[in-house]
């Protein structure tokens, strides 16, 4: 039955996904590493090279239960959970009108890098599952926009292998600790009985000046990741405002 439930769960985030992109986009073939990337991007590269190689390993060692844990925590956990929730803000920028010329291109730029680690992602996850969802995989392959590296059938297409200029060890412990942070402030919320709707503003504290610097930058991915509101770190020192819990 979970099996199941995750068939649909591919086949909708993918439709989903296939949005983005409009009936005019084509990938490139490639990947460049001086791409401004957005830190999400960066963190799913990094993940998604993990996965990669994690799926050869087991397919090398015949451990068939290791290539499904591997491809299945990847496309629904980190995909989707994460990264397609973190693209949202990008393709539906609430100040896009305002904004000056200057302003529009950088958000145009950003959402053609956007789209393009998508299609990456989209791409290697159909072919990293096509030997365990044969049928759906190749069904959802031709749907994905044109490309050079494209192949007529998804049974032709070469397997994915790690890009080791992918990995970032820096931007996977900041995912990390992200994570941990959102997680805790969504149980928070829990625990006062507060509705999931509800998106109260927050307030963190950290004793390490690294991290107080990481949390702050990345304050708005935590407030998405967390269903909260303004998310503000507290200076070295700095009192709790009143009213908070």
């Amino acid at each position: 039955v979970g099996y199941r439930h995750f068939c649909n769960k591919v086949w909708n985030a993918t439709r989903f996904g296939l949005r983005y992109f409009g009936d005019d986009y084509t990938f490139s073939g490639s990947l460049r590493l001086d791409m401004p990337f957005a830190w999400e991007d960066k963190w799913i590269l990094s993940r998604l090279s993990q996965c990669a190689a994690k799926t050869n390993q087991a397919w090398e060692k015949y451990e068939f239960a290791n290539t499904t844990t591997a491809t299945y925590s990847f496309f629904l956990y980190e995909l989707c959970d994460v990264y397609l929730e973190l693209l949202k803000p990008r393709f539906y920028a609430d100040h896009y009108d305002q904004a000056d010329e200057a302003e529009k291109k950088r958000i145009e730029e950003d959402r053609i890098v956007a789209r393009d680690v998508l299609y990456i992602c989209l791409d290697w996850s159909m072919r990293l599952m096509h030997p365990l969802l044969p049928y759906l995989t190749e069904e959802l392959y031709q749907r994905l926009p044109p490309s050079p590296t494209k192949r007529e059938s998804i049974t032709v297409a070469s397997y994915p292998t790690a890009v080791y200029g992918w990995v970032n060890d820096v931007v996977e412990k900041e995912m990390e600790v992200v994570s941990e942070v959102a997680k805790q402030i969504r149980s928070e919320k829990a625990s006062l009985g507060l509705s999931p709707a509800a998106r109260p503003k927050t307030y963190l504290r950290h004793l390490d000046l690294h991290w107080r610097e990481c949390l702050t930058k990345l304050s708005e991915r935590i407030s998405r990741m967390a269903l909260s509101g303004e998310v503000k770190v507290l200076a070295e020192g700095e009192h709790a405002p009143k009213g908070t819990l």
